[in-house]
């Protein structure tokens, strides 16, 4: 049976903690892309993810876009840990972006 890149690094994950990291933040990502509009899209990147304190950093373009996160995160939280069907994420903390070089 064939099995999948994504299941693979799932079950990988499980093992080691840097791949459980890497997988985490991609999926995150992903869903990311799916719950945001397109202007926070642009505005935010998804910069690192710290499992053991289930603590999401995000980091935004200006200060509207940070209050904007901020005021949201409850959501934001909620829906990334729905559609993982799991408690991955607790904490969202938002840090401003020092220059806009896009990713």
């Amino acid at each position: 049976m064939e099995e999948k890149m994504g299941d693979f690094l799932k079950r990988l994950s499980k093992k080691n903690p840097i791949i459980k990291k890497s997988y985490s933040i991609n999926e995150i990502k992903k869903i990311w892309e799916e719950i945001a509009d397109e202007n926070l899209k642009e505005d935010t990147e998804i910069k690192d993810y710290f499992s053991r304190d289930k603590l999401l950093i995000i980091s935004c373009k200006n200060n509207v876009v940070m209050q904007e996160i901020v005021f949201n995160s409850n959501e934001i939280i909620e829906n990334i840990n729905k559609k993982l069907s799991q408690d991955i994420v607790n904490e969202i903390k938002v840090i401003r972006r020092c220059n806009d070089a896009k990713r």
